[in-house]
């Protein structure tokens, strides 16, 4: 219906907007805590942020569950999906926090803009997508523009570009495995954040202490000067907040949307922040890296046009479901007791066989009189 329509285009619309302010912000935020404001402990507040996640994400379900249940899951399922879903995120935020001083905001920026490609191609790998020539060169273009690109911006050490390509990598895989989760597990954004979180906040307890907590006790000019750790924690705790708004709206686009929509938005969010960069951090764009910009969006703009091509095709190509039956009407369905085979055909409700029991057959009667042999002796 209309009203349908309208309520679901105000759902992704608010998404949207929530995911570039959040994105932005969030990205500005911690530019100026790890780089402006020295507060280089990428790990801890890593940490920090998701074990406030899980706890807010429990609040949230428990105040207004908003039809969500708490999540259940099988074992199975569990250590397949869920906990590798939770190391891909933390790991790459952690080695994302740890990319701010050694890069610009632009160089990261251009650099996670290939999550898109990446994701394909770890697809690729585990045989989720099929190989094509066209979107594969249209890949390499992405990738080579982008490797052009970085050499020309303000990179200060070698090892934030590796962090960085780790990060994207590790994303690709993450998207992967929340784009399962969301479309055939069918958990809502909630659920799948109060799963994953607090396995990160648990992975990460251990490198925080070890590697943050040591330098930060050693860190007396932040226990000397009040201005700076009252700055610290407020922007911490905001970051807390970016940071779960993002995670939200990331994984309720992915549930809204489809992934070309979602690239798109993808391409427009990765201008915007170069701009921001230029603007609040006054990061410089020279010509070249300006050209390799511009070559790196249009290859993505291309690919994501081929991909939806290429899917309108597949769907005028799928077989028709048989007569009579819709494709919601004929599905595959776990095997169990209500199924025969795995699948069923859902034809209406249709009262089952009513059970009778044998009956003895009753001789024919058309007017002959049948001979039925005795097994008792005959009279003498």
């Amino acid at each position: 219906m209309m009203t349908d329509k309208i309520v679901k285009v105000l759902q992704i619309t608010g998404a949207l907007v929530l995911w570039f302010a959040a994105s932005m912000s969030l990205t500005a935020a911690n530019k100026y805590l790890f780089d402006t404001m020295g507060f280089h402990y990428p790990i801890l507040v890593t940490f920090i942020h998701t074990g406030f996640m899980s706890v807010m994400a429990s609040m949230i379900l428990i105040i207004c569950p908003c039809g969500s249940d708490y999540p259940v899951v099988e074992t199975r399922k569990y250590f397949c999906y869920i906990v590798p879903i939770a190391t891909c995120a933390v790991t790459e935020i952690a080695l994302s926090n740890e990319a701010y001083t050694m890069v610009s905001i632009s160089v990261m920026t251009v650099i996670k803009s290939c999550i898109l490609v990446v994701t394909y191609l770890v697809a690729l790998c585990m045989g989720l997508e099929r190989f094509r020539c066209t979107i594969f060169c249209l890949v390499c273009w992405i990738l080579g523009a982008i490797s052009l690109t970085v050499p020309e911006m303000e990179v200060h050490s070698f090892w934030g570009v590796v962090y960085l390509m780790i990060a994207v990598f590790l994303a690709s895989l993450r998207w992967v495995l929340v784009h399962r989760e969301l479309k055939v597990d069918r958990h809502s954004p909630l659920q799948l954040m109060l799963l994953t979180q607090p396995i990160g906040a648990l992975l990460l307890a251990g490198p925080a202490f070890f590697i943050d907590v040591g330098p930060l006790s050693q860190d007396f000019d932040l226990f000397v000067d009040r201005q700076r750790q009252f700055y610290v924690v407020l922007m911490v705790t905001g970051c807390i907040l970016l940071a779960f708004l993002l995670i939200f709206a990331e994984y309720r686009l992915v549930g809204l949307t489809s992934s070309t929509s979602l690239a798109v938005a993808g391409t427009g969010k990765e201008i915007l922040t170069i701009f921001m960069s230029i603007e609040a951090f006054k990061e410089r764009i020279n010509l070249a890296a300006g050209f390799g910009i511009g070559l790196s969006i249009i290859g993505i703009l291309l690919y994501i046009f081929e991909r939806s091509r290429l899917a309108a095709i597949e769907e005028e190509q799928r077989p028709a479901p048989p007569t009579g039956l819709s494709p919601s009407r004929c599905r595959p369905t776990p095997i169990g007791k209500e199924t025969l085979g795995g699948w069923r055909e859902e034809i209406g409700a249709l009262p089952p066989p009513a059970r009778t029991m044998k009956q003895p057959s009753k001789p024919a009667d058309d007017g002959r009189k049948m001979k039925i042999a005795s097994a008792a002796p005959a009279p003498r």
